[in-house]
């Protein structure tokens, strides 16, 4: 069985570490045929012989182990050398089904220790990955962040700190156009990075709703972004803030393709108690329209 392999490959590679009986003793406590979530969890052991051991253990169930292949990868970085090496080849040991995590191998290519080195190109080689095809992502990810900067300084934002984490926002009420008072609401889901995503409803129809929170931590109001596009384009930008717990306040200026009416729009929100969903009330003052 897997720990058992790994606890006598302990004894003969590491017998002459004063801790090593520490380490094998602990192994065996799991049994014969442990769970694989408690190997995943000695991973993070105080020992580095028992982390060792724990790789090792993982890499033995080969492709089976895939589902193990990102626990393995965050032991990449660990500071002992053997349980980073261990890591490595656990991961060229499950294969091609590990290929997602060969970017966070790329790294220990360039590693003080050789051992470390040989451990990585070894395991990217049994993972069928090249170093092009691992540049050619990594280059992809570039471009990826480079638009997602881009569309944040487009919405004047250049943050992705949102320490309110995920929230579902609802609001209903009316806006005044032209001296009438409309219907109109919101249902907006923002991540916990600050993107938002949704939909607006009012008078002219439906929208959908892009945008972005930045919320620093200890800061007393957030800036929020958001563009509605249906029959029209809206552009808004404010601030929102928190009173009590899980009530929200925004106060946005908009600007609408329509004749190019603009105006500032008020949401109040109301708390639901334990639930992240709050309900509120849209208020709209009387829109200008641009002579």
């Amino acid at each position: 069985m897997p720990v058992t392999k790994a606890v006598k490959e302990v004894a003969d590679d590491y017998r002459h570490y004063s801790d090593y009986r520490v380490a094998t003793e602990r192994l065996r406590e799991l049994g014969p045929a442990p769970e694989v979530a408690d190997l995943v969890a000695l991973l993070g052991d105080g020992e580095w012989l028992v982390r060792v051991a724990a790789a090792n253990a993982i890499g033995q169930l080969g492709p089976e182990a895939a589902p193990q292949a990102a626990a393995l990868a965050a032991a990449l970085t660990d500071d002992s050398i053997d349980v980073r090496c261990g890591a490595a080849e656990a991961l060229g040991n499950i294969g091609p089904e590990a290929a997602s995590q060969a970017a966070k191998l790329t790294p220990l290519l360039a590693d003080t220790f050789e051992m470390v080195r040989k451990a990585a190109k070894e395991a990217l080689e049994k993972m069928q990955v090249s170093e092009e095809e691992i540049k050619a992502k990594k280059m992809r990810q570039r471009r990826q962040k480079a638009r997602s900067q881009k569309k944040l300084k487009k919405l004047g934002l250049v943050s992705n700190v949102n320490c309110k984490g995920y929230l579902q926002l609802q609001f209903q009420g009316a806006y005044a156009q032209n001296g009438e008072t409309k219907p109109t609401s919101y249902n907006l889901n923002i991540s916990s990075s600050g993107w938002v995503a949704g939909n607006a409803r009012d008078a002219d129809g439906e929208a959908r709703v892009t945008g972005k929170l930045v919320w620093p931590d200890g800061q007393p109001f957030g800036q929020i972004a958001w563009e509605e596009k249906g029959s029209v384009t809206l552009k808004a930008s404010g601030t929102i803030s928190e009173g009590q717990p899980g009530c929200y306040a925004i106060e946005a200026q908009y600007v609408s393709s329509f004749k190019n009416t603009h105006g500032t729009t008020q949401g109040q929100s109301l708390p639901t108690g334990a639930t992240t969903i709050v309900t509120g009330t849209v208020v709209g003052q009387p829109m200008e329209t641009n002579k």
